[in-house]
């Protein structure tokens, strides 16, 4: 399932075409090929995804407030946060 997003941090658009996921397999393939990823539950959502410089970032919300702000150092850090994230926001 794709949803649109909108105001992520360097991001060179407006509004973002994101990849529904709800687990981490396949996670590199399907960053690469949309850049933005994200995910929702009863206790909060989050989104993954790659700026225009190449930067992997993510950020966890909870009612709407911005809970965790991370950049990533690689896909790896990347796909372990996802797994927190999704046990947190189930």
């Amino acid at each position: 399932m794709k949803v649109r997003l909108h105001g992520l941090k360097g991001m060179n658009v407006k509004e973002v075409e994101a990849v529904w996921i709800g687990n981490t397999r396949n996670f590199e393939k399907r960053l690469s090929e949309t850049n933005v990823l994200t995910s929702a539950g009863d206790k909060g959502s989050f989104n993954i995804w790659r700026t225009k410089a190449g930067v992997l970032r993510g950020c966890l919300m909870k009612w709407c407030v911005r809970m965790e702000d991370c950049r990533f150092e690689s896909v790896e850090d990347a796909k372990a946060q996802t797994k927190k994230w999704l046990r947190q926001i189930k």
